[in-house]
């Protein structure tokens, strides 16, 4: 996106269509604002401190059940 190559070296680089690499540029453009959004997104801070605590416990447990 920022125009380091342009298209048709893009193009002879890799092999591919010229109208390929316009689709493609298209599609970023229209779902940036989504890209980071889903089940690869950040997790707000809380949600890590949660998943932590549990592990946590887990570990716990098992290591009184393996010791017990």
């Amino acid at each position: 996106m920022k125009g380091l190559k342009t298209v048709n070296e893009i193009v002879q680089a890799y092999g591919i269509h010229p109208a390929q690499v316009g689709k493609w540029e298209k599609a970023i453009q229209e779902n940036a604002a989504n890209i980071f959004k889903g089940k690869h997104a950040a997790k707000p801070v809380a949600e890590h401190r949660q998943q932590d605590k549990l592990y946590n416990e887990i570990g716990r447990l098992k290591m009184g059940l393996d010791c017990g």
